[in-house]
């Protein structure tokens, strides 16, 4: 047993005296610590009268550290109520270093209950909040605030933010059954560490290898049943919800790089944003002839805007904090304001400031990044951002008209 632990220390009142040397259970005891290679590290005598002195208290390690701190404290002065000793024995201390195993640290998330949301309260919320004040907003960016406050306080009165500690992640592929084999397999552990005979030891291990079981066929059953899809892409998320690692995203990877210096290099890639004025004359004058009209930006619809919000498929929460699934909720109320800074946004030619801005998550390029350059950005935008009419959706609009040979620009939202 001890070959299976880095360090062994024994500290107490041995009643065997080391400085008795002549004595047999001295010599008895001596003989059984250099058997198991363990020495004793007090020098001095723990037990004194006026006549005798004792090395009763030990302190017993498996390797004699040099950094190690030993000594004894003197209990001659420490007194009880009756101002008599408290113990006549001298109390042993050793300071010794040890490995400590680094904690992980605890991850939180955030998130919303919508699912417990009270529909009367949520409608009472939305109706309270004066939408048509965005439609008549002269500003784009004035507009998009009083839209994003909108949002945020209803969902702030009906699904307010829940912070939640994350332990581990249940299983996919977890079922009714493998949760009571769980709880029987448990049950049965606690009889055999309490009754520790062969009844009770066939009855665990039977339960465990049921568990055993089920849990292979739940993991084949339904990995079998999901990556039968078309995409790749549910084909790799349905990898990474089973733990399984993929690439260096499927892992926890740590990067021990301060995020100034990834904040410095990032924001550095872009380079210069100023505008040629020589090359803007360039492509203003240097037109095809067979092109006589110019391009230029139509108003959008309502019912345009409703299909390209029922278009969207990213779960992801922007900046701002609200997601697709937000936005859907509240469009019959607010689908007008919605609609209203967009075109807007069109015919002032200014994209929103607060659609500009992104959360950038930097993710490794490798599983060893030991630089900024081995990171690779990720901006998430804000979902009112990614507004955009399919093309498909486009052609089939009555309200759509080409006027030249060329496909007619589909965006809706300006990048700059």
């Amino acid at each position: 047993m001890l070959s299976q632990v880095d360090e062994v220390i024994l500290m107490g009142d041995f009643n065997v005296d080391l400085l008795g040397n002549n004595k047999p259970e001295f010599k008895y005891f001596r003989n059984l610590l250099a058997s198991m290679n363990l020495p004793q590290i007090v020098n001095e005598p723990t037990r004194e009268t006026d006549n005798t002195a004792a090395l009763n208290d030990h302190i017993i390690v498996r390797n004699s550290l040099s950094n190690m701190t030993v000594g004894v404290v003197d209990t001659s002065k420490i007194l009880d109520g009756r101002g008599k000793r408290i113990t006549d024995h001298k109390l042993v201390f050793c300071d010794c270093p040890c490995k400590t195993k680094e904690r992980m640290k605890e991850k939180f998330i955030s998130y919303r209950e919508l699912s417990k949301v009270d529909l009367q309260m949520f409608s009472s919320e939305l109706s309270s909040i004066e939408w048509h004040g965005i439609e008549l907003q002269s500003d784009v960016d004035d507009a998009v605030d009083m839209l994003t406050a909108g949002i945020m306080q209803v969902f702030d009165a009906c699904a307010p933010l829940v912070k939640k500690r994350v332990t581990k992640r249940k299983a996919p592929w977890q079922n009714s059954e493998i949760m009571l084999l769980t709880c029987t397999k448990n049950q049965l552990k606690k009889d055999l560490l309490c009754r520790k005979d062969a009844r009770a030891k066939a009855a665990y291990s039977s339960a465990r290898n049921k568990l055993n079981y089920a849990v292979r066929k739940a993991k084949k059953d339904y990995f079998a049943a999901k990556l039968k899809c078309s995409d790749s892409k549910s084909f790799w998320a349905t990898l990474r919800a089973g733990d399984l690692k993929v690439g260096t995203a499927g892992g926890s990877i740590s990067v021990n790089i301060s995020p100034d210096e990834i904040n410095r290099y990032f924001a550095g890639l872009g380079g210069d944003n100023s505008v040629n004025p020589e090359r803007l004359g360039f492509y203003k004058h240097a037109t095809c002839e067979k092109v006589q009209d110019k391009f230029q930006f139509r108003q959008v619809s309502e019912s345009e805007v409703k299909n390209i919000i029922n278009s969207i498929s990213t779960a992801a929460f922007g900046i701002d904090g609200i997601s697709i699934i937000m936005v859907r909720a509240v469009s019959p109320f607010c689908i007008g304001a919605i609609t209203h800074i967009i075109n807007l946004s069109l015919s002032s030619g200014r994209f929103p400031s607060g659609w500009k801005k992104s959360l950038v998550i930097p993710l490794p390029k490798n599983s060893n990044p030991t630089s900024v350059s081995e990171l690779r950005p990720i901006s998430i935008l804000p979902v009112l951002s990614k507004l955009r009419t399919l093309k498909n959706q486009a052609k089939k609009t009555e309200e759509v008209e080409s006027t030249t040979d060329y496909p007619l620009l589909t965006s809706i939202s300006l990048v700059q």
